[in-house]
């Protein structure tokens, strides 16, 4: 056998279809597996890409894929033909239920998931109602641009502080910034060096503070009321501060 041929007991999967003509003819068993490679390659399920841009007012995304498309076809060097795969056009998918939910910024860079949807959603997304059942656009099968957006970055790129970790933790990547729901401990932390409440704050319990407190112009820990007591004689000066 020479250089150029190759034993008919590999996989067609691993072929190298340019110069056919010099290879065995594959036997039946050879061309079911090529066959079922084919086309199981070519189902869409779940690949990992980038955001190249997101469109706040539709919520949706544009992505790469990240990982290439690779060929039956060898090169000179004999690895595999590889090529990027297309751009895709697709929703975020967002957290909400009960009209409450985690929102997340999504930029430029962002890394995450493109999931494929069994069947063509384009319809079901146009439509105000999503509670309504919709006939899909198509007879197309699993398509990345049916599915969605998912955020993700897949590695240990953050920091989570040793007493969070048995916690629910909604922070940035460092853990500068974040709220903690630790039921351990049966308590919420908070961690900002700027906490911004808009509107009024009810408290129904304690306050306490290792630092200043301030209201108005008024810093509580300086501030000081005179002893009055109380007198029910309206027109006595006991008890009254002396001016």
């Amino acid at each position: 056998m020479s250089d150029g041929e190759i034993s008919n007991r590999t996989s067609l999967a691993h072929m190298t279809f340019a110069n056919a003509d010099e290879f065995y003819s594959p036997d039946l068993r050879e061309y079911m597996d090529w066959n079922f490679w084919a086309q199981y390659s070519r189902i869409e399920c779940r690949i990992p890409c980038k955001v190249l841009s997101y469109n706040e007012e539709t919520n949706e995304v544009v992505v790469q894929p990240t990982i290439k498309v690779l060929f039956g076809l060898r090169t000179k060097d004999g690895n595999y033909v590889a090529t990027n795969r297309p751009k895709i056009k697709t929703t975020v998918k967002r957290n909400f239920a009960g009209n409450v939910g985690i929102v997340l910024p999504i930029t430029e860079g962002d890394v995450g998931w493109i999931i494929a949807a069994d069947r063509d959603t384009q319809t079901y997304k146009a439509q105000d109602d999503l509670k309504t059942i919709a006939r899909p656009a198509s007879l197309s099968l699993p398509r990345y641009s049916f599915g969605c957006f998912e955020p993700d970055i897949m590695k240990k790129a953050f920091t989570i502080a040793s007493e969070d970790k048995k916690s629910l933790s909604i922070q940035s990547l460092d853990g500068s910034i974040k709220v903690v729901i630790d039921p351990n401990n049966k308590e919420i932390r908070l961690t900002a060096p700027t906490t911004i409440i808009n509107g009024d704050l009810r408290v129904n319990g304690k306050i306490s503070s290792t630092d200043t407190i301030t209201d108005g112009t008024v810093v509580l820990r300086d501030h000081v009321h005179m002893y009055t007591q109380p007198n029910s004689n309206p027109n006595s000066t006991s008890g009254k501060p002396k001016p």
